[in-house]
């Protein structure tokens, strides 16, 4: 049935609420968009929601037809720079109290937690610029670039960006494990399941969703550098609860009742004699935000693949979750990876319009809003069943164009967008598979951009 709300008009709210509060969202409050400019507030924002991959030019032109409101591209980039990118991650944190988020499992939401990269052309004041030292084989320099790291938090079954984290790669920005547990603590709704990759595999993680009374799902490596409870399970299924006593102090007291002693941060010793390396952990769980001493509790589930391998899950969803439902649930996590690719390659987070941070921020979480609107529309649009080999579902590519065009017109007929969107359908083919190719990327420059 079709929705009765329209997620066009339901953004069309929020940037009015931030225009309205606009003094906690300008660089300088009091002073910024006071006067009367071609480009007020809201339809700035609107610009930068709604643009491409083009120039600023070739946006420009096609958001103003009319010559006489055009601005020129230095105009655009002044107004741009009077506003802070927490406009719209406060915008795309507000979309949830509004969006549809009825698709659930077992009455709960599905959320992933994962993070992607996002080049851009370098910048050596950015504090994402990577140097680059090493050289090409007929002994060019290889180009620098900047690199921001985005960590995500997404619903999978509703297909919309909840909350995003952005740093610098390198130092803080590499260790996701950190923003899991933001995200963690900071989501307030307690009917959730969290689902990782097996990077995110930490007693530290296990222990911030015990606290948070959240449930969770984690992939875990089978071999050397697994939890010493996990490497050492035998080739059978398995669906085991474990206790695991931890402590982050070398006390005898802990010792000697059977604490694993875990490693944490050197800083946090005043007496560098107390490491003992034999008896640490990898340096992959430093991290440890709790008492010295506690107790970690959780289900080990291992069970072979089809091809022949071993597959570790661990969680804390009690046993009236079966292992084929654990597992099936961990398999939506794939979700936030056909999100990343739609994000990039429909939405555009892959070119950027400035090598600025600040605007750099700005539109990475305007197209996570665009990605969400357009998700939105396109899952409560009524697609007709026919009597074909495949179910059909809206084409997401299609519908960032339609979407948009409506978006930068002002259309507000939810009939004729619906009417528009369902022209274009593609099938959906379930159980497909191909070779994932991982290749280094490069960011798209702007000589080298459309248009």
């Amino acid at each position: 049935m079709t929705s009765l709300f329209n997620p066009i008009d339901i953004l069309n709210d929020s940037i009015n609420d931030i225009a309205k509060n606009i003094k906690n969202y300008c660089q300088n409050p009091g002073k910024d968009f006071t006067r009367s400019r071609k480009l007020p507030v809201e339809r700035l924002i609107k610009l930068i929601l709604e643009s491409e991959g083009n120039s600023i030019d070739a946006e420009l032109f096609k958001s103003f037809p009319d010559a006489n409101e055009r601005m020129t591209a230095s105009a655009f980039v002044q107004q741009r720079g009077k506003l802070k990118h927490e406009a719209f991650r406060d915008i795309l944190r507000s979309l949830d109290g509004y969006m549809d988020n009825t698709k659930r499992f077992k009455g709960y939401r599905i959320l992933a937690i994962d993070g992607t990269d996002l080049y851009f052309p370098a910048n050596p004041d950015s504090k994402c610029f990577v140097k680059r030292y090493r050289k090409r084989n007929d002994g060019t320099e290889m180009k620098n670039y900047c690199l921001l790291h985005a960590n995500i938090l997404y619903d999978v079954l509703n297909k919309q960006y909840l909350d995003c984290l952005s740093v610098p790669k390198g130092g803080e920005g590499g260790n996701e494990r950190k923003y899991a547990a933001i995200f963690i603590d900071n989501y307030e709704a307690d009917d959730v399941i969290m689902v990782m990759d097996r990077g995110y595999t930490s007693y530290n993680i296990i222990k911030h969703c015990e606290r948070a009374n959240k449930y969770f799902i984690c992939r875990s490596i089978t071999g050397k550098g697994a939890f010493k409870e996990i490497e050492e399970l035998d080739n059978v299924v398995t669906d085991n609860w474990v206790n695991i006593k931890i402590t982050t102090v070398p006390k005898k007291k802990y010792l000697d009742n059977g604490y694993k002693l875990l490693q944490v941060i050197k800083k946090h010793y005043k007496n560098q004699s107390l490491f003992d390396s034999k008896r640490m952990n990898t340096a992959s769980r430093r991290q440890w935000d709790f008492e010295e001493a506690c107790t970690i509790t959780y289900r080990i589930l291992k069970f072979q693949l089809d091809n022949g391998n071993w597959e570790v899950l661990i969680t804390n969803l009690p046993n009236s979750f079966t292992m084929e439902e654990i597992k099936k649930i961990y398999g939506m996590r794939w979700g936030i990876e056909t999100s990343f690719r739609d994000l990039k390659y429909a939405v555009g987070a892959i070119q950027f319009h400035s090598k600025q941070d600040e605007f750099v921020k700005q539109e990475l979480y305007a197209h996570l809003v665009m990605y969400n609107v357009i998700s939105a529309c396109g899952n409560n649009i009524e697609i007709p069943n026919k009597d074909l080999k495949y179910n059909y579902a809206i084409d997401f590519k299609m519908a960032v164009h339609v979407v948009r065009s409506f978006f930068r017109k002002g259309i507000d007929s939810f009939i004729e967008l619906n009417k528009e969107l369902s022209r274009y359908l593609q099938p959906v083919r379930p159980n497909r598979s191909d070779l994932r190719k991982v290749q280094p990327r490069s960011p798209v420059f702007f000589i080298y951009r459309v248009a």
